[in-house]
């Protein structure tokens, strides 16, 4: 009942529509159809918008920090740019901040337990 109310021509809810669809190929592993995606979103909030630019900030940011996760997790990079990358994103205003940080938390541990 309430599904068919929302505004699908809403930006936000299209930017919200896009994370959440990323989130889900990273956390299934499915890295080529992220990359694919990441791409087109970036093409969608790379353009400031001043009424709403610290939404589209926000997006840009979470985009910058999941590339930068995800090439750290699928390459031999060491633990320090981890750490580097971390540290930036607790001072930053990125959107799902919380889910982010869980993901560096993992790919972390998973750097320890791989030496």
């Amino acid at each position: 009942m309430y599904l068919g109310k929302v505004n699908t021509e809403n930006m936000i809810f299209k930017l919200d529509i896009k994370k959440l669809t990323a989130m889900i190929y990273y956390e299934t592993g499915s890295f080529v159809n992220l990359h694919s995606l990441l791409n087109a979103y970036y093409q969608t909030v790379k353009i400031r918008n001043r009424k709403d630019e610290n939404i589209f900030s926000r997006h840009r940011q979470f985009i910058n920090y999941l590339k930068k996760l995800e090439n750290i997790r699928n390459s031999s990079r060491d633990q320090s740019e981890l750490h580097i990358q971390k540290e930036f994103l607790k001072k930053d205003n990125v959107s799902e901040k919380n889910w982010l940080m869980g993901k560096y938390f993992e790919a972390e541990k998973s750097l320890i337990m791989n030496r």
